[in-house]
């Protein structure tokens, strides 16, 4: 058999193992957050066998004694066509940032090198006028003219923008001509239009779900962005459109969010501990910050949630890091931190997804703590959101409730001396029974969530609902404000101890924080509960 067959074969078994990767990824990504073990190895190793079939496949290329045109297409995935298309961009975007004029221009202009059109330009309509600016600023008059009285344009880019349902139109019967993709949720009638479009493009509606992303996470090309953010964009729209992409893209994202994590950092918001005539502060909780801005990168979460596992997973181990590192702090001398004396050193909450906990990389990080000594691990607790469901347990006993096995698994973090909180608590996937099976030593209520859902008396029953449960729990009333319906007295009689909220204490960065209450926040306190006993 000579090496053009044998080629050839190896890849239309690639094509047949790349089949069955993607029906494996389509299981574990209808588990949701669910860990499976069992299908994550099936996964590996197929990814594996894939990667020793394209490496043999390369070697017989080179070994092959004639220059032939091979044309290594190995994906059945088709979203992995746009993997050189998305890289050309990016590498087009950070070519030519600070070199183009306004970022309008850098945007078409680099939407024009990747797609290797003749024109692109951006259309809105105002006035009963197509405005149009153009990749080339030279001539975007004559082209704003020529789309204004040219009857065919004009039609095929307001029938295109008016229904919300058209992802792209063409202009007559070569599709390549002219392209034109919308963006019904624009205020106005918007679109990116491309000219004499390169064939090898290879051009469909998924070419939309790229433009949209960058559309969007630029809002409508008025806002300055980095080339990686609208890369980072352009990903999480492909994920959130078809579930699943390709192994590039995968990878790349991945090192695209290891980057932005990099420059988040922590900023602590203190727990106070409710008392009629000392109160004080009983702890702090690590929250997510970006340095550059101060606020917190929803965007990141929301980008860890929707890719799942390993990027759960770097979020907890940098932010636990990150979090330890800031923590203890020398109150004395704040911007030249020293370990505290251990009996001194308040509780610290960090925040984890429920998934973490089941990877052995997590558990290692901890123990890792433990033996720096930094910090006691007693005197940390993980808080756990209630608005995700229980991550699956790959091995569970038959007729085994799934959160009494998940409970299981976390005892090797008490061992440790480390312990739970429950954040959330009243919203997502909370009940009594799982509260009851995690035993959390301190719960979490949202006074504003548990108002918008269930109304003004619910707070005051979930707090007995806590107190009910075995073990020393202790309820954190968090969202608590001057407009609130329940006064601190009337929380504290009903059993809460400790409320955390911006109205007491913002968060801050480490050298802005104190090892005490601010005088107008306990003075505040005390009145609010004169007369508690």
């Amino acid at each position: 058999m000579d090496k053009s067959e044998l080629i050839r074969q190896k890849q239309d078994l690639i094509a047949i193992y790349n089949t069955s990767l993607h029906l494996l990824e389509l299981r574990q990504a209808r588990n949701g957050g669910a860990v499976d073990v069992r299908l994550s190895n099936q996964i590996e190793n197929m990814n594996f066998l894939i990667s020793q079939l394209k490496q043999e496949m390369e070697d017989l290329i080179r070994q092959a004694t004639v220059d032939a045109p091979y044309r290594l297409w190995t994906a059945a995935h088709h979203l992995q066509k746009y993997d050189y298309f998305v890289t050309r961009f990016a590498d087009e975007m950070r070519d030519w940032d600070g070199q183009a004029g306004d970022f309008v221009n850098t945007v078409l202009l680099s939407l024009k090198k990747a797609s290797l059109a003749e024109h692109v330009f951006w259309a809105r309509f105002v006035d009963d006028q197509w405005q149009i600016r153009l990749d080339d600023e030279a001539i975007s008059g004559e082209f704003t003219q020529m789309v204004n009285q040219n009857h065919a344009y004009r039609e095929l880019l307001l029938k295109a923008c008016s229904r919300p349902d058209i992802s792209l139109a063409v202009l007559g019967e070569n599709v390549q001509s002219c392209v034109v993709f919308p963006f019904p949720d624009s205020p106005t009638f918007q679109a990116l239009v491309f000219l004499n479009l390169s064939f090898e493009t290879g051009i469909d509606t998924t070419f939309g779900v790229i433009l949209r992303a960058i559309v969007q996470s630029t809002e409508g090309l008025t806002r300055s962005q980095k080339p990686e953010a609208i890369e980072f964009a352009i990903y999480n729209g492909l994920k959130r459109s078809f579930g699943l992409v390709s192994n590039w893209m995968y990878g790349r994202q991945f090192h695209l969010f290891n980057q932005r994590l990099e420059n988040m950092t922590i900023y602590f918001e203190p727990i106070i501990y409710l008392d009629p005539i000392a109160p004080s502060l009983f702890g702090w909780e690590a929250l997510a910050r970006d340095e550059t801005t101060g606020r917190s990168p929803g965007d990141l979460f929301a980008a860890a949630e929707l890719w799942g596992r390993n990027f759960l997973l770097q979020v907890d181990l940098h932010f636990l890091q990150v979090a330890i590192n800031n923590y203890p702090l020398d109150y004395q001398d704040p911007k030249n931190p020293r370990p505290m004396r251990k009996n001194l050193i308040l509780p610290l909450s960090v925040n984890v997804y429920p998934q973490s906990l089941l990877h052995p990389k997590y558990f290692e990080a901890l123990k890792r703590l433990q033996v720096q000594g930094h910090m006691p691990l007693n005197k940390l607790y993980l808080e756990i959101s209630e608005k995700f469901p229980t991550p699956q347990v790959d091995k569970t006993y038959k007729n085994q409730n799934e959160t009494e096995a998940f409970r299981q698994q976390l005892l090797k973090y008490n061992q440790l001396g480390v312990r739970f909180s429950i954040d959330d608590f009243g919203i997502g996937y909370s009940s009594s029974s799982r509260l009851s099976r995690l035993g959390p030593a301190l719960v979490k209520v949202d006074r504003d969530a548990l108002l918008d859902l269930y109304g003004n008396f619910t707070v005051e029953y979930i707090v007995k609902l806590a107190l009910m449960m075995p073990g020393d729990v202790g309820v954190i009333i968090e969202g608590y404000d001057e407009e609130s319906r329940f006064s601190l007295q009337r929380l504290y009689e009903v059993g809460v101890r400790y409320v955390q909220s911006f109205y007491f204490g913002k968060a801050k960065p480490r050298w802005e924080i104190t090892d005490r209450l601010e005088r107008a926040v306990h003075e505040e306190i005390v009145n609010a509960l004169k007369g508690c006993i």
